[in-house]
C-alpha cells in the first residue's frame, strides 16, 4: 500500500496536534487516515490514530466532543467548552467595533468563522426588477388595449436563469402573457381593456432566496391616466366648441401649469380646458408679465369627447387682437 507524503499544516488543528514534535512532514496511507477513526456511543469521539513516519511510528488517541468548526463542524477537546478558555465556539451577532467606512457597527451574524465572512462580505442580494418609463396619460374616451411594459433586471446574487413566469400587472391583476426566460433588458404586453381614470402597472417575477427556494419579486408602480384633451392656439371670434376641437391644437396631458406657443398674428386666442381642472389663477406672457384681464372667460361649454361621451370646458379667449411676434408663449398657471 502506498503512503502519500502528508504536511501537518494539511490536518485538522486537533489531529496535528498529535503528531507535534515529529516534523511537519510524514508519510501516511490513506486507509491509515480513515479506517482508524471510531465512533463510541455517547458524548465523546475517540480517534486511534497511527502515523508512520519513514522508521518511526507514532500511535496516538484522544477523545473529542462535537463541536462546530470553520465549516460548522468538527470536534472540540473534551472539557474545552466547560474549561472557561480554549472554545473555538465563535458569535458573529456583535457590531464590528472597529472603525473602518462600511464595516463599523455592522453586525454580520453567524456562529462559525465562514458564515460570518460570508455574511460580512458575500451577503445574499435579491434580484430585482424595474418597470421603465414609458407612456402614462392617454385621451379620455379611447380605450387602451395593450400595455408594453420594458423593464430591465439586476439578477444581485443570483444568475438570469433564476428569474422566471415574468409578467405585466395591471390593477393587481395578472395578464395572460407570460415571459418564462427573460433577458437583463425584456419586453412584456399586457392585454387589457383600460377606460378609467388611474391604472397600477408593475412587473412581477419569480425569483430565489439565499436557500434556493422560490420567492415572489415586483417592480417598481407606475400610474396610466386617462385625461381629457386641452386646445390651444388662434383664430376667430366666438369659436364654438365643435369649431376649437376641430381646428386648434390638442393635446393629451395631465392637469397642470401649461405653456404654450401661439403663431398666428391678428387673430383670437384661445385656450380651453376641462373645468374639471380647477381655477386658472393666472396668465403670462413670455416676458412673465399678467395677461390675465386681456383674456375673457366663457364657462360651463359642453365638449364632446371621441367616444361621444360629453365633458364640461372653460375657454379663455384673448380680448385684443394685435400683430405678435411669433412663436409667442403664454403660461396658463392653475
Amino acid at each position: 500500500m502506498s503512503r502519500s507524503l502528508i504536511r501537518k499544516n494539511q490536518l485538522h488543528p486537533d489531529i496535528a496536534d498529535l503528531i507535534s514534535g515529529y516534523g511537519d512532514n510524514f508519510f501516511i496511507t490513506e486507509s491509515e487516515l480513515t479506517s482508524r477513526i471510531n465512533t463510541i456511543t455517547g458524548a465523546a469521539t475517540l480517534f486511534n490514530i497511527v502515523y508512520t513516519t519513514g522508521s518511526q511510528t507514532i500511535n496516538g488517541s484522544k477523545n473529542f466532543l462535537i463541536r462546530p468548526t470553520v465549516n460548522g463542524t468538527g470536534v472540540l477537546l473534551q472539557g474545552e467548552a466547560t474549561a472557561g478558555g480554549g472554545s473555538t465556539a465563535f458569535d458573529g451577532n456583535r457590531k464590528i467595533s472597529l472603525a473602518v467606512n462600511g464595516f463599523q457597527n455592522l453586525q454580520p451574524g453567524g456562529d462559525n468563522v465562514v458564515t460570518f465572512l460570508d455574511n460580512l462580505f458575500y451577503p445574499f442580494v435579491q434580484a430585482q426588477i424595474t418597470l421603465n418609463n414609458f407612456n402614462t396619460i392617454y385621451e379620455l374616451g379611447l380605450p387602451l388595449n395593450t400595455v408594453n411594459c420594458v423593464g430591465t433586471i439586476a439578477t444581485g446574487s443570483l444568475n438570469i436563469n433564476q428569474i422566471t413566469n415574468l409578467q405585466c400587472v395591471v390593477n393587481n391583476t395578472t395578464v395572460p402573457q407570460i415571459l418564462l426566460s427573460p433577458s437583463a433588458s425584456f419586453t412584456v404586453s399586457a392585454e387589457v381593456n383600460l377606460t378609467n381614470t388611474s391604472n397600477n402597472v408593475k412587473l412581477r417575477a419569480n425569483s430565489r432566496d439565499k436557500n434556493n427556494q422560490i420567492v415572489v419579486i415586483e417592480s417598481n408602480i407606475q400610474s396610466i391616466y386617462f385625461e381629457p384633451p386641452f386646445y390651444f392656439g388662434a383664430g376667430v371670434a366666438n369659436l364654438t366648441p365643435a369649431q376649437i376641437t376641430g381646428q386648434l391644437t390638442k393635446r393629451i396631458e395631465l392637469p397642470s401649469d401649461k405653456t404654450l406657443p401661439f403663431t398666428a398674428n391678428n387673430q383670437k386666442l384661445y385656450f380651453a380646458y376641462p373645468q374639471s381642472w380647477g381655477t386658472l389663477s393666472q396668465i403670462r406672457d413670455q416676458n412673465g408679465f399678467d395677461n390675465t384681464s386681456d383674456w375673457a372667460t366663457r364657462s360651463n361649454l359642453t365638449f364632446s369627447l371621441v367616444n361621444g361621451s360629453t365633458r364640461v370646458y372653460t375657454v379663455r379667449e384673448k380680448i385684443l387682437s394685435v400683430s405678435f411676434p411669433t412663436p409667442f408663449s403664454y403660461t396658463f398657471d392653475f
